[in-house]
């Protein structure tokens, strides 16, 4: 069994300004944002492993074992969660993202590159057609061409599956069983989004086993 990794940083306003989500473009900027932070660690005040059956907030969590995901420990008492499709390394002075088909650090450079080309309007990311991203064979791109790294990362980022998560108490919209005061949303798209209602409030370390295929399974009640 891969051992699992648990970091805590405080969560800077840089990404908390991410953390409403309504499509894929959304959760790559996140992603994008997130990593970017956590790159520059002198700028983040870390942590160590204070994850506690308790309501925390302005935290966010690397977790990596069978699962890699980031959490989120937003303001209003919620968790946002998604996953992330690079490698880590750590050591006593930083942490270092690194995709896998290009070798390629994620650097500050890089992602600031990549947000840039989302935030730009370059890529049209509302009518790319994902069959012709997935035909292309991505091994034959040229990894020592700097712009084909970006290119080859963002079809990467289009790609991948974000595994969204987000635990809420909406007090505001509670409608019984409609819209439960404590709730998990599942995807982010319209379409695909639904609600599992919840009896009680959960918090941070109970959410992460709950996603964690290496814990227990949970049960639905009947």
């Amino acid at each position: 069994m891969k051992e699992k990794k648990l970091l805590e940083f405080i969560m800077p306003l840089q990404v908390e300004n991410h953390l409403i989500i309504r499509c894929k473009r959304d959760v790559i900027i996140l992603l994008l944002e997130t990593i970017q932070s956590i790159s520059q660690s002198d700028l983040l005040r870390t942590r160590k492993n204070s994850c506690k059956n308790s309501r925390t907030s302005g935290i966010m969590y690397i977790i990596s074992s069978r699962m890699k995901r980031f959490f989120y420990c937003r303001k209003d008492g919620g968790i946002t969660s998604i996953a992330f499709p690079f490698s880590f390394t750590e050591d006593q002075y930083r942490i270092q993202f690194v995709d896998s088909l290009t070798r390629q650090e994620m650097t500050p450079q890089l992602t600031s590159s990549l947000i840039s080309l989302l935030n730009d309007c370059v890529f049209d990311f509302d009518h790319y057609n994902p069959d012709d991203i997935e035909s292309q064979d991505l091994s034959e791109i040229d990894i020592s061409n700097p712009s084909s790294k970006v290119w080859a990362i963002m079809q990467e980022l289009i790609l991948y599956d974000a595994g969204y998560l987000r635990y809420d108490i909406d007090s505001e919209q509670e409608d019984k069983d409609r819209h439960p005061l404590n709730h998990l949303d599942i995807n982010f798209d319209n379409a695909s989004t639904f609600k599992l209602g919840l009896h009680s409030e959960i918090y941070i370390e109970e959410l992460q086993n709950i996603v964690d295929n290496s814990t227990n399974t949970r049960y639905f009640e009947q």
